[in-house]
């Protein structure tokens, strides 16, 4: 989990997230930074294209539809239920990218795939 109020904490969170990469752990990260307050796409955050770039492994995108049946803003709201999920396409890492162009690349799939809905 990332303290976004602590810079110290978002400083160390992409060694410790590589380290576990490294060590063949799998890695679960929303690049909006948590669960957004509206339906409308949050802005992407640097650290996930930043890991993805420097460690050259692909992301692979995961679009939640109904994530707001059990989500919500307050701790322990949730309820259990299907989540409608789509798998897209693995986006690997580009040798002319930067964080910014493979953030913008990968946010445009999923708002393709959020326009269907």
């Amino acid at each position: 989990m990332v303290d976004r109020e602590s810079a110290d904490n978002r400083k160390n969170v992409v060694p410790q997230v590589k380290e576990k990469m490294k060590k063949g752990y799998g890695v679960c990260i929303f690049p909006e930074g948590g669960i957004p307050k509206t339906r409308e796409l949050g802005q992407f955050k640097r650290g996930a294209f930043q890991i993805s770039i420097e460690t050259q492994k692909p992301i692979q995108p995961l679009v939640f539809i109904n994530y707001r049946d059990h989500f919500s803003y307050d701790f322990l709201s949730g309820k259990p239920g299907i989540l409608k999920t789509f798998i897209l396409e693995k986006q690997n890492p580009l040798s002319q990218d930067t964080i910014e162009s493979y953030s913008k690349r990968t946010e445009e799939i999923y708002k393709k795939t959020l326009l269907k809905f």
